[in-house]
């Protein structure tokens, strides 16, 4: 049997495509992409707290929905904001985060050339910012990816006990039902998976489904 065929490969959530960490940011999943929006923003709103540009957000903001999959607003508005001066670096740092990959500025690989440009935003004071800032834009980024995986994590293993129970079991007898739909080829000294009516088998324990 594929592996790529099997129920547990499945996202847990759209029940439409394999789940792998490229997936985890694009579920389509209503709930799932709610989530991801409510994160970007919350995200946006802490790096504005921070005092970043509203050119600096306007860039994050839209290249991160991109890879979060979700909608452009457009919260931030750059035209106009950005001095001559600003704008090349800009340009430069569009481009060394587009070569690290924004996937990966979820995980903390961020362009350095975002410090850069915001030290020269704030070259009064940017001594006394940028090592802050570089902070906040780093574990910042990094929580948004972290609470996409709680978030999946508390529906695929539930928040309490009996809860996890309960979906550990339903995602066994998804895989019996699969298996019973699609028996294996088994030598003939093995009887064969379907010897035990289904309704038979189901009604068993969780561990004994599980062996």
């Amino acid at each position: 049997m594929p592996t790529g065929s099997f129920p547990s490969s499945l996202c847990s959530r759209c029940q439409s495509a394999i789940e792998t960490s490229d997936h985890i940011l694009s579920c389509p999943n209503t709930q799932a992409t709610s989530t991801r929006k409510h994160l970007l923003d919350s995200f946006l709103s802490e790096m504005h707290q921070a005092g970043t540009p509203n050119y600096i957000l306007s860039t994050l903001e839209y290249k991160l929905s991109l890879t979060l999959h979700i909608k452009y607003v457009q919260t931030f508005f750059s035209h106009g904001q950005i001095p001559p001066n600003n704008y090349p670096l800009l340009l430069q740092a569009i481009r060394h985060q587009n070569f690290i990959g924004w996937d990966n500025f979820l995980q903390g690989y961020t362009s350095v050339y975002w410090v850069s440009l915001f030290n020269l935003a704030h070259s009064d004071n940017s001594k006394q910012q940028s090592t802050r800032w570089d902070v906040k834009l780093v574990t910042s980024g990094i929580q948004i990816l972290k609470e996409i995986w709680s978030d999946r994590n508390s529906q695929f293993h539930g928040t309490i006990k009996a809860e996890t129970r309960i979906l550990h079991r339903e995602r066994i007898l998804n895989q019996v039902h699969h298996i019973y739909a699609h028996p294996p080829r088994l030598h003939k000294r093995f009887p064969r998976v379907t010897a035990i009516p289904l309704a038979t088998r189901v009604s068993g324990s969780t561990t004994n489904l599980e062996r």
